[in-house]
């Protein structure tokens, strides 16, 4: 598993990855920095004001877990009546 930080880069906010390189343009895809250990993610993290450590993966969307999976059949049916 990977780590990375996500900030806010503005007050809108909206969190964004910790760029690989600075500058960046956050309009258009940039790679994030990322890290092989929570202790390398947490060094940079302490860097920033509002840093957050979050899992990075990959993959563009991951499988549904089962408690996910029955939390959305709860809503669609509290939505739908």
């Amino acid at each position: 598993m990977k780590y990375a930080v996500m900030i806010m880069f503005d007050t809108d906010e909206d969190y964004n990855y910790v760029p690989e390189e600075w500058p960046c343009n956050t309009t258009e895809g940039y790679k994030p920095k990322l890290f092989n250990t929570y202790e390398a993610a947490e060094e940079e993290r302490s860097k920033w004001n509002t840093g957050i450590i979050v899992d990075y993966s990959d993959d563009i969307l991951r499988p549904m877990t089962q408690k996910e999976r029955q939390r959305a059949k709860e809503r669609q049916l509290a939505n739908t009546g």
